[in-house]
């Protein structure tokens, strides 16, 4: 969502004194089977996953994680990118 209409619908909410910050960091290195557990059980994904099997989450994450190994190569993940919105409004 851009940060003009972020701000256009907190104004015709009735808010003031906002501020908006852009925040980028890099995620720290972690292991493919970190990754693969949070994209699994950390997220609505697993739901879906239980859903079909409720007995197959620990055969989807390891799938998932051998599957992050072979696209990265090893174990460990190097840091992506990530970006967030830090909204500050008073009311």
């Amino acid at each position: 969502m851009p940060i003009r209409k972020i701000r256009a619908d907190l104004e015709a909410a009735g808010f003031r004194d906002i501020k908006i910050e852009t925040l980028e960091k890099r995620t720290s290195a972690i292991t493919a089977q970190d990754a693969a557990t949070a994209f699994c059980q950390g997220n609505p994904l697993r739901s879906e996953i239980e859903e079909r099997d409720a007995s197959g989450l620990a055969a989807a994450t390891e799938a998932v994680a051998e599957a992050l190994r072979q696209q990265f190569g090893g174990e460990t993940i190097a840091g992506r990118r990530i970006r967030a919105l830090v909204v500050e409004a008073a009311r």
